[in-house]
């Protein structure tokens, strides 16, 4: 979609947004952002805090020293920055965005403080505590050459660094990735068809050192390579797409060449048609798809409660073909339901392997099912809107449901005014179970040692939400009713759902907004 600003404005308009929210032990959080418009040029800042304490659902006793205290989720915190400048003219815009990131996560472990054989153990911060930064900046330029045509152009750079803050020692980068991205698109207008031409560039870097924290001459952290610490990857495309108009059918059609400089190129075709009717409307897509393997699916590691997940610097593209049809209402009230088929060579994805989860290509998959949501006005001051997926993901190798799939998944939001300004939400999800294999490919024994299982759960949540004046609104809830929790959570750190059980779940909104005509 291009947006063109092709008239000035003469409004001076300004929002003003501060909300808290509460959900412990999950998290807590407050935000502030304010947006400013001056005509030709607007903007727009925000700041967001989040933290939480953490929790654990295991039953277990720490009685060693130096044994380290796994939470299924662990204390952390971050702070987000993000802030915009847009240049408005005649037949063009400038955007200018810059978004940073910093989060910390704390970690902790028994030790014996007194270092004697019968001292009573305490709780301690982890000698490495993990840190991440993240900076992206985007550039984005709109013009409109002539009543036909448009350009537009993005460039965007985005880094992100995980250090270590060692206890009582400085702070060391650990891995780092590195990328930029260049996209431009020329779309045109002609008598019965739209034309769109683009192309865009990846470049990306992956670095990782090994760390001596303490400068003992002991690595505490070792690199993610062994070969070199620096890893890079570079894709180039060039894509057409078009859009016929013949009487009231929609024929939308597109190819995309890509170049992978390590695995060469592929071309990746699709066709839409689209057919409007007096209440709903028709389409049928088929597409290809193809996707080489990312450098973190690649060569990254990372520690989190249920394990170590770790790249495969074997990994081969995913390749896919698609179908579906998809009916969707716009009058009266709205549903859509779309059913799909999805055929994949070498998807990829991970398998768990003791406490590793390693990504891996699943040879020959198949993804079928459909989607359905629905969504009306109730008599009186109500609305309902219901979704149900259903998915059969078939592993051909193993002739078995994929892991980490599962059939159905339902949610169910009630939303009724119960006052003008009062209103009561009741939410209910559903999902039906999961199952993983340990072993993909070549198992060998009793294939049933190799697999466990995840249960079903359902979630109900309540909230009211009251409006003291037009700028000012509270909010009071319960997530989880019912206090659901994995039944394997005492024991076991891989869950279906990670999740502190029934909480109380409080919001506050403060809005100001104003606005002048020059």
């Amino acid at each position: 979609a291009v947006n063109i600003i092709s008239k000035k404005t003469n409004k001076n308009s300004y929002n003003l947004n501060v909300n808290f929210f509460s959900d412990a032990p999950s998290i807590n959080s407050g935000h502030i952002s304010y947006i400013q418009n001056w005509g030709n040029i607007d903007g727009g800042l925000s700041v967001t805090f989040n933290q939480s304490d953490g929790f654990d659902l295991k039953e277990v006793e720490y009685n060693n020293d130096n044994d380290r205290i796994q939470k299924h989720q662990e204390e952390f915190s971050n702070f987000i920055v993000n802030g915009n400048i847009n240049f408005n003219f005649n037949n063009s815009s400038l955007g200018i965005s810059r978004k940073n990131y910093f989060s910390s996560i704390n970690t902790y472990k028994m030790d014996d403080l007194d270092g004697g054989p019968l001292a009573d153990l305490s709780i301690v911060p982890e000698f490495e505590l993990p840190r991440n930064y993240d900076s992206q900046t985007s550039f984005k330029f709109k013009t409109k050459i002539n009543s036909s045509t448009l350009l537009d152009y993005c460039f965007s750079i985005e880094d992100y660094e995980k250090k270590y803050k060692y206890t009582g020692f400085d702070e060391q980068l650990w891995s780092g990735s590195y990328s930029d991205v260049h996209t431009l698109i020329i779309s045109k207008n002609l008598p019965g068809m739209e034309f769109l031409f683009g192309f865009d560039v990846i470049n990306d870097e992956y670095r990782s050192y090994s760390i001596d924290g303490d400068g003992d001459g002991t690595i505490d952290e070792f690199s993610i390579f062994t070969d070199s610490n620096l890893k890079q990857a570079s894709q180039h495309s060039v894509f057409i797409n078009n859009e016929w108009f013949l009487n009231d059918i929609n024929i939308t059609s597109g190819v995309r060449y890509q170049y992978h400089d390590a695995y060469d190129g592929h071309f990746i075709p699709m066709l839409s048609l689209y057919k409007k009717y007096d209440k709903y409307k028709l389409r049928s897509t088929w597409s290809r798809g193809y996707r080489t393997p990312n450098l973190k699916e690649l060569y990254y590691q990372w520690d989190h409660p249920g394990g170590i997940v770790m790249g495969n610097s074997n990994l081969q593209p995913e390749e896919s073909e698609y179908f579906s049809v998809s009916l969707e209402s716009f009058k009266d009230f709205y549903y859509s339901v779309n059913v799909y088929h999805n055929s994949l060579k070498n998807m990829i994805n991970y398998i768990t392997n003791g406490d590793n989860h390693v990504y891996t290509n699943f040879e020959k998959v198949r993804l079928r099912g459909f989607n359905i949501f629905y969504k009306r006005k109730l008599s009186g001051n109500g609305e309902l809107t219901f979704s149900y997926n259903y998915l059969d993901a078939h592993d051909y190798v193993l002739d078995e449901r994929l892991n980490g799939s599962n059939f159905h998944n339902l949610n169910t939001k009630l939303t009724y005014f119960i006052l003008d300004n009062l209103k009561a939400r009741l939410s209910f999800k559903y999902s039906s179970p999961k199952k993983y294999v340990e072993c993909v490919q070549n198992c060998g024994g009793d294939s049933s040692d190799d697999v466990f299982e995840l249960s079903s759960f359902s979630l109900i949540d309540f909230s009211m939400r009251y409006d003291f004046s037009e700028n000012i609104s509270a909010a009071l809830g319960i997530n989880n009713v019912f206090d659901y929790r994995d039944p394997n959570a005492s024991t076991e750190q891989f869950l279906t759902l990670v999740n502190p059980g029934r909480t109380i779940v409080f919001s506050f909104d403060y809005n100001l907004r104003g606005f002048n005509e020059k």
